[in-house]
């Protein structure tokens, strides 16, 4: 019998087993003081409990007994696209292939497809001689069903459901900002955080609430990560390894602040003026000498991370990949 700490036999049945250990023991060691009982009680129930069939301590002991849960994970939301493999929250494999565009310009959706269909088998091959798993070691196979570009989506999903059926394993569909989240929390072992999640098409104030993430707070326009691509591009910053990261290390050099528009409504965040401000202002600001692009980026990310941090009311926040937990 399985033990359910719903069912209130079960839970009787328990305290009064628990009990009459106590009162038997207590009754065989009556000089002992109560500290060193109340430790020795500890251990002998704790030992009994999970050695006791039916026990919940009992069932929780034989699942570590069971073969672990291998997964593989297909993702290409968007230009990056990668096949993981997880063994029981340890990462065996991740390798990863990312379409670079040329100083400039964005990726379209066309274009993102066809790169993740050609290196797709090529990077599952990898993953599996990395992870040294064969494919009858794997339990099922999971793949980003949305959000994101249609396109390079739908070429991953095909290849995912292409394996589950010639492997014979069942087929899991994930959202894309909860495998975000998940993973976070798997890597910092935080129970209940409240989540700022940010990337190239989201931004949002995230908790777990009644049984499903709730958004608290969002961009009402564009993304963050997606105003720095376009503001990147403006400056015709390299794609490689991404815009984002290489204005962070231009901002690292800048010195002087330009004042940009700066909008939050409640929880909410607009980012889309302060871009179109930026990317009227910088071509004449950098010509005239004012300020160099060093300045700008430092300017911007300040502004953007400003507004960001002051809708979670928040002092610290950690960064986890595109997550932020908020203490």
């Amino acid at each position: 019998m399985i033990y359910d700490p719903t069912n209130r036999a079960h839970a009787n049945r328990d305290k009064v087993d628990l009990a009459w250990l106590a009162v038997s023991k207590e009754v065989k060691e009556p000089g002992e003081t109560s500290s060193k009982m109340a430790s020795k009680l500890a251990s002998d129930i704790l030992t009994y409990e999970v050695n006791r069939p039916g026990s919940f301590l009992s069932s929780w002991n034989n699942r570590w007994k069971e073969p672990m849960v291998i997964a593989i994970g297909f993702e290409g939301s968007a230009n990056k696209l990668g096949i993981g493999i997880v063994r029981d929250g340890e990462v065996l494999a991740n390798p990863r292939r990312t379409f670079v565009t040329p100083p400039g310009q964005g990726f379209l959706p066309k274009d993102t497809a066809a790169h993740h269909r050609r290196h797709i088998l090529d990077l599952l091959r990898e993953a599996l001689n990395e992870a040294q798993v064969q494919p009858q070691d794997v339990d099922v196979v999971c793949f980003t069903k949305g959000p994101g570009m249609g396109a390079p989506l739908a070429s991953v999903a095909i290849v995912a459901r292409t394996v589950a059926q010639l492997w014979d394993k069942p087929l899991l569909g994930v959202n894309h900002c909860i495998g975000h989240i998940e993973m976070a929390r798997l890597v910092t072992g935080a129970r209940d955080p409240t989540v700022l999640y940010v990337s190239g098409g989201n931004t949002q104030i995230i908790a777990y609430l009644s049984g499903r993430y709730r958004i608290f707070g969002e961009t009402i326009d564009i993304a963050v990560g997606n105003c720095l691509d376009r503001f990147a591009r403006v400056l015709k910053l390299s794609n490689d390894p991404s815009p984002g990261f290489n204005i962070e290390q231009l901002a690292k050099r800048g010195k002087k602040f330009l004042p940009l528009p700066y909008a939050i409504k409640g929880m909410d965040v607009s980012f889309s003026g302060l871009l179109t401000y930026i990317e009227e202002k910088a071509p004449l600001l950098v010509q005239s000498g004012d300020y160099t692009p060093e300045d700008l980026c430092f300017s911007l990310q300040e502004t953007v991370f400003s507004m960001l941090v002051e809708t979670t009311g928040v002092k610290e926040l950690s960064l986890i990949n595109r997550i932020m937990f908020l203490t």
